[in-house]
């Protein structure tokens, strides 16, 4: 099964070059931009990772100032500016998660009237004889519904990996 699954995205792997122009094409502004959100949204999962042990620290030394003299201002200090830090991080993931989204939709459109455009192109150019076959009118007409939105799926897969490779590196 996993073999399976290896062969399959491999077989996809080889149309990500062609996804990627035909999105570029269609919105390179918003393809830059999704670009750099992956690699934000894969840095910041390892900032709260990284700052977990900076929190940890922090209340470790409050409870140890607490149970010697009371508690100590500048334990409290170091919390408070660790939790800062930590919500301001966890909202940033949030604020790049929805950016994302919007993105993503905004992209889809671009590229839904993109390849309208050149289904539209192409289909002018053909033979009337064409439209006659049922299987050429067949295949043209799933173009025309599935090609708006596989370009996308299949960039959002990638970028997954990417991402999350972003993070396991970090």
């Amino acid at each position: 099964m996993l073999a399976s699954r290896i062969a399959h995205a491999v077989t996809e792997l080889r149309h990500a070059p062609r996804a990627f122009a035909l999105v570029w094409a269609a919105a390179p502004r918003l393809t830059l931009a999704w670009v750099a959100l992956l690699i934000v949204q894969g840095v910041l999962p390892a900032l709260v990772v990284l700052l977990t042990k900076d929190v940890i620290d922090a209340i470790a030394a409050l409870v140890r100032s607490a149970s010697i003299v009371g508690v100590d201002a500048a334990a409290w200090r170091g919390v408070l500016h660790v939790a800062v830090a930590m919500a301001a991080i966890l909202l940033a993931i949030e604020f790049a998660r929805a950016l994302a989204d919007w993105v993503r939709v905004a992209q889809s459109k671009w590229v839904a009237i993109h390849i309208a455009d050149r289904l539209h192109a192409q289909a002018i150019s053909l033979d009337l004889a064409f439209y006659d076959s049922a299987e050429h009118f067949d295949r043209l007409h799933r173009a025309r519904d599935e090609a708006h939105f596989r370009p996308l799926v299949l960039l959002e897969n990638f970028g997954g990996v990417v991402q999350h490779g972003i993070t396991l590196a970090a």
